[in-house]
């Protein structure tokens, strides 16, 4: 093949990839030590930051609580990722550290109630030690999907980063999980992990500023679930940019230079 035609077809690839709607795929999702999630010499099989952290870039853990507290309490109408109350000497807070690349999280009109039980599972503190998981919810449905809330990315969103989607050993199980985005983008995942701390990991490549991506779920019909969607937490990761195909075209101009040269006649 000759190298200008390499070259058009590497151009073609590139403007293509860099030009169009954001990706979204599934990841993966860990069910056995995401309740691990800021300890790095725990390995995880899924990583998106190679780092074994999650959360790098930001993180929202709703309605957390100390490990000894003993308080059963749903709070509603509240905002989920603004909630913090003190119910006696404990404090019930959502940690909310927002990525840079997020300009706004927007619940959804019914997404608006937290809960918290002693029954609930300990996860890591992102201060240092371990904290009880709490959650944010709203009913859903288990023959469609119940948007829960959005983010929006600004100017600073990277190539590629990870969300993580966390879920306790509440009641309000999901079936599916999945992502869009004001764009069309789309992709769905099927939940395997029940009775533990799980994530679920969807990476988002070419997203550009101001779009919104949006968080929906489909309740499971398991024998525990009571027709709600809870959600422990979310998180974000950049992850590592494949190579880009600049490449590919600047190896084609290289190839049209040399091979110019080469066809050049002597004098």
């Amino acid at each position: 093949m000759r190298p200008s035609y390499i070259l058009m077809i590497c151009l073609a690839l590139f403007v293509a990839t860099t030009c169009s709607a954001a990706v979204i795929t599934f990841l993966g999702e860990n069910s056995t030590n995401a309740a691990s999630w800021r300890i790095s010499s725990v390995s995880k099989t899924i990583n998106p930051a190679n780092n074994n952290i999650y959360g790098n870039d930001g993180y929202v853990m709703f309605n957390t609580t100390p490990t000894n507290s003993t308080v059963t309490q749903s709070n509603s109408p509240v905002n989920p990722f603004t909630f913090s109350t003190t119910v006696g000497s404990t404090t019930l807070k959502t940690l909310n550290v927002t990525p840079s690349y997020v300009s706004a999280f927007t619940p959804g009109a019914s997404f608006n109630s937290v809960f918290t039980s002693p029954s609930s599972l300990n996860m890591d503190n992102p201060a240092g030690g371990s904290m009880k998981s709490g959650v944010a919810f709203e009913s859903g449905s288990t023959s469609t999907f119940t948007s829960l809330f959005s983010f929006t990315v600004n100017s600073s969103v990277p190539k590629s980063f990870t969300v993580g989607l966390f879920f306790n050993n509440g009641a309000g199980e999901w079936a599916q999980a999945r992502i869009t985005d004001s764009a069309g983008g789309s992709a769905t995942a099927t939940r395997a992990g029940f009775g533990n701390i799980d994530a679920m990991f969807f990476t988002i490549s070419g997203a550009t500023s101001g779009t919104v991506f949006t968080i929906s779920g489909l309740a499971s019909t398991r024998g525990e679930a009571n027709g709600a969607l809870d959600i422990a937490g979310i998180t974000f990761d950049s992850t590592p940019e494949p190579t880009t195909l600049g490449g590919c075209a600047g190896a084609a101009l290289a190839f049209i230079w040399f091979d110019r040269r080469r066809r050049k006649p002597s004098r």
